[in-house]
């Protein structure tokens, strides 16, 4: 569990905002190769706002020796007054040097056209 304050961006406006969040996370092996699945809630409350956010994130991925990960991510999230919102997505990531991925992922939402994203995974 984890608690997070900053702003948050919503329908109606930038403020202040508290976010506690839900992890759990559980490794696994499939035939040869490294595996996990992970669930994530978060509820984003903005109290000037009177908005909250809820989120339920799942991910599973595997390593594929020597150097890449996949992920299957799915993702429900909505925003007070809106519409639910379901995602899901699939990426690669490739290390391109110790503890750095270069990572892509395709993202599909509802009706709306897929999204492509690249980006830097760094691991801790």
């Amino acid at each position: 569990m984890e608690i997070g304050i900053g702003s948050q961006i919503t329908g109606v406006g930038t403020a202040f905002a508290i976010r506690p969040r839900l992890s759990w996370g559980r490794n696994f092996k499939l035939s040869d190769l490294d595996g996990w699945a992970s669930v994530d809630a978060t509820l984003t409350y903005v109290p000037s706002l009177s908005r909250s956010i809820s989120k339920l994130e799942t991910t599973v991925g595997l390593t594929i020796p020597p150097k890449g990960k996949i992920t299957l991510k799915a993702t429900a999230e909505k925003e007070s007054d809106s519409s639910a919102l379901f995602t899901i997505s699939a990426g690669y990531a490739f290390q391109i040097i110790e503890q750095v991925f270069l990572t892509a992922e395709v993202i599909h939402a509802g009706n709306n056209p897929a999204k492509f994203k690249l980006g830097i995974w760094l691991l801790f």
